[in-house]
């Protein structure tokens, strides 16, 4: 019965992200917002903010928190979704999505007091970063554990395996990598930019714990945070997801990464996320 608590309250929140997603999207008007990516990652997200993260709002800057790092930074939409859906942002915080002035631009900005741990423009140094915040971990003798999610089209950037193999020479089993792949970045179809056959082969060669799962699946996801980091390395958790995951008309079609949405889109999204809850 415990069990199937978790997994409704999280799948509500799952789709309340989404639903938080389409809002500012559309309220952000002309400017547009990044889509497809933030989608695909609010189940994990979900999963990560309602279960796995021991950080909370009194002790959001606690030296020993977990930290959670947003290095696909397209997503960050995702990211004040999920934030606002775990209490760290408020109503008045959301409704500012790239206004002038605003603490929530398209990509995150740091800031501590609300949850926001890295600026997200450059794709591809979130990895970097994380392996800095779980050497610090070690060498404090702290217990917390990072959290890095990626994107796929960003795992095209050298400095991201430059990143895997100091990850795996310095034994950093506080450190998680997140990659969502979604199949899809920027320019369209990845397969057709730069292809890799498998994350999690690849991974595993370089020596992480690794593990494939359904991304957009709660119960899944839940599985695998539970059962990994036992084996003394850095874990990898590669998702199979689809971009623009949870309304039809957006999944697995490119032109949502970054997109308007109209009036009618909006309630059509809405709608559909609505009956998914």
């Amino acid at each position: 019965m415990k069990e199937q608590m978790q997994l409704e309250n999280l799948t509500r929140m799952a789709c309340n992200i989404r639903k938080d997603i389409i809002e500012m999207a559309y309220r952000a008007g002309a400017a547009g917002a990044h889509i497809g990516g933030a989608l695909s990652s609010a189940d994990v997200l979900a999963v990560l903010y309602g279960s796995v993260l021991n950080i909370t709002l009194d002790k959001i800057t606690d030296l020993n928190r977990d930290r959670f790092i947003l290095s696909k930074g397209h997503s960050s939409i995702g990211l004040y979704a999920a934030l606002h859906c775990a209490g760290f942002l408020t109503d008045e915080d959301i409704a500012t999505f790239e206004k002038d002035g605003s603490i929530l631009p398209a990509h995150s900005v740091i800031k501590l007091e609300k949850g926001i741990e890295l600026s997200s423009g450059s794709l591809g140094i979130g990895l970097s970063f994380g392996i800095g915040e779980a050497l610090f971990a070690k060498r404090k003798g702290l217990d917390y554990k990072v959290y890095v999610l990626m994107g796929n089209g960003e795992c095209n950037e050298g400095c991201v395996w430059e990143a895997v193999s100091l990850a795996v020479q310095l034994k950093l089993d506080n450190l998680y990598m997140i990659i969502d792949d979604n199949k899809q970045q920027l320019d369209g179809i990845s397969k057709s930019i730069l292809h890799v056959e498998s994350f999690s082969e690849i991974l595993n060669q370089f020596g992480f714990e690794t593990y494939k799962v359904n991304g957009n699946k709660i119960c899944d996801l839940l599985s695998i945070f539970e059962k990994s980091g036992s084996k003394g390395v850095p874990i990898a958790i590669v998702m199979d997801t689809i971009k623009g995951k949870g309304v039809s008309f957006m999944e697995n079609n490119p032109i949502w990464h970054h997109n308007l949405i109209s009036r009618e889109e909006y309630e059509n999204a809405i709608k559909e996320i609505e009956l998914n809850d």
